[in-house]
């Protein structure tokens, strides 16, 4: 994941913002996904849930299906950026 984000990181423009869909039941995919946007240069600006499936549908009756995807924003991180703290995440 971070060399793919690594990429995207070097074609973008400095004022320029990538969005990247993401859905998965996971923590772990969730913690690869976001590490590997950390290590490749880029950072969470925004994120905004999407309805992207329909609530009736057949196979998500009686399981866990995801009913919703996260659009992630991202932006170049600037190289003096601090670490943030979990407070100013929540």
């Amino acid at each position: 994941m971070a060399q793919a984000f690594q990429e995207v990181c070097c074609v973008l423009s400095k004022e320029g913002i990538s969005c990247v869909m993401f859905a998965h039941k996971t923590t772990s995919a969730w913690e690869t996904l976001i590490s590997g946007l950390i290590r490749s240069g880029l950072l969470v600006a925004a994120s905004w849930p999407v309805r992207t499936e329909e609530p009736g549908r057949v196979i998500a009756q009686d399981t866990a299906a995801l009913a919703s995807s996260v659009t992630l924003v991202c932006r170049r991180r600037a190289a003096n950026a601090g670490d943030g703290l979990w407070d100013d995440v929540r």
